[in-house]
Formats: structure tokens, sequence, C-alpha cells
């Protein structure tokens, strides 16, 4: 790569708006992929300021680096560094973005990474620093990400994750496992005679209603439990179960 070259792509990239700026970046990493003139200009920018820096990293969504990614999770700008975690679950391997993960735990940024990671089903990377927070769990932080993991890691840490469950836990369960949260709830409500303990109250107040459009047959054998002992149905819950299977609902009632 010519220093002619170089000056001329800083050039252009100057005279143009920001959006333009980016998108002419985008193009540069595809070539990228092939072109080891254009690698040299990244890598170029890549040691420029905090603005190069960044632009270098942009062309990340085409090249899709994971080492160049990963190495700007540390640099200085934090511009840069956000661009960095956002391209994690696009550019980086199982590997690198478990080593990104990390990073971000040890940031307390690891909640924007973990949703962006479900978002691309890197479950992956998800089991693998379960695994490792498991070793040694602080509470909140371990059950909140229990419910993104794969099917097989949720069962493999649910144990450890409802001896602390945070509030974040319980939304996410909700949203990703249903039916995992309504088989947790379902024991909860057969292991005791008569009335539930408030937390549990609670927790079946908040979530029959989602669970009731979700697993059916989970929320009927909750409202029937609850029914059966007195305890008053949930009124969106019951709605929803009388229009999805009116005949066996108002059996219950």
């Amino acid at each position: 790569m010519s220093d002619s070259r170089l000056s001329a792509l800083r050039s252009e990239l100057s005279s143009t708006f920001h959006d333009a700026r980016v998108r002419q970046m985008v193009a540069l990493g595809r070539r990228a992929r092939t072109d080891p003139e254009a690698q040299g200009l990244l890598d170029a920018l890549a040691q420029g300021d905090a603005s190069e820096r960044r632009l270098a990293l942009a062309a990340q969504f085409t090249r899709r680096e994971g080492g160049a990614v990963l190495r700007a999770l540390s640099d200085e700008s934090f511009r840069v560094r956000a661009l960095a975690f956002e391209l994690v679950p696009l550019a980086c391997d199982d590997a690198q973005a478990l080593e990104a993960l990390r990073m971000a735990h040890g940031m307390r940024r690891e909640q924007s990474l973990l949703r962006e990671l479900v978002k691309r089903r890197r479950h992956a990377v998800i089991d693998a620093y379960l695994d490792g927070l498991a070793e040694h769990p602080d509470g909140a932080t371990f059950s909140d990400a229990v419910p993104l993991a794969s099917a097989e890691g949720l069962r493999r840490h649910l144990a450890r994750a409802l001896e602390r469950p945070s509030h974040r836990f319980w939304e996410r369960l909700a949203r990703y496992a249903p039916d995992v949260l309504g088989a947790v709830l379902l024991e909860w409500v057969g292991a005791v005679d008569g009335e539930v303990d408030p937390v549990t109250r609670y927790r079946v107040g908040r979530h029959l209603e989602r669970l009731a459009e979700q697993v059916p047959d989970t929320a009927e054998a909750l409202l029937g439990l609850l029914l059966a002992r007195g305890i008053p149905a949930d009124v969106g819950a019951l709605r929803t179960l009388v229009r999805l299977r009116p005949a066996r609902t108002l059996a219950l009632l």
C-alpha cells in the first residue's frame, strides 16, 4: 500500500459526510477480504486518531475479522469500544466472542452484549460464559443470563439460578423459556397444600396470562390447582384460556 493511496483515502473521507464515510468503509471492508491493498489501508487507518480507528473498525461489518474487533475492545476511545462491542456477535468466532463477553462482564456492560448474542442465536457462547460464571457465581449477574442459554444450558444452570433469582431472571425466563417458567411455578404450587407463599403467588399472578398464551396446558394446570384451593383466578389468564379452550376452562370454574 502506498502513502499516496492512504493520503487519497483520507482526503476522500474528510470531504464527505458521516454516513457516506461509513458506507465507503463498509465497501472497503468487503474488498479487504481478497485485496491486500484494501487490508493495508484498513491497517493504516486503525493506527490513526480515534475517528480514523472508528472508521477502520466500521469496515468489520463486512470484513468480519474477529481479531481486529477483539483488539478494539481495549481502545482508549469510548466510541471505538462501543462499536467494537456492537460488532462482536457479527464478526467474532465463539472463542473470541466468549473473551469479549468476559471483558464486558468486567466492565459491567455484559447485558447489551448478551442481548445481541441472543439475537444472533449465539447460545453456545452464552453457555460457555455461564459455565465459567457457575464456578464463582455472583448472584444476579449469573441468574440474569441463565434464561438466555440454550435449552441444554438452561437445564444445567436452572437450579443454581433459582437459589438467587433476580427480577430480570424471571422476566427473561417468561420471554425466552415460558415452558420452563411454567414447569417451575407448577412444581412450586403443587409442592404445598392450601395457600401458596407470597413470592410464588406474585410470580403466578404476574406470569399466568403470558403462560396461558404460550403454554396453555401448563397454565390450565396451574389455574386448576389455584381454583381447587379457593384462590381467585387471574382475570387476564382466565379470559385467555376461555378464548383458547372454552369448554375445558369453564369446567374448572
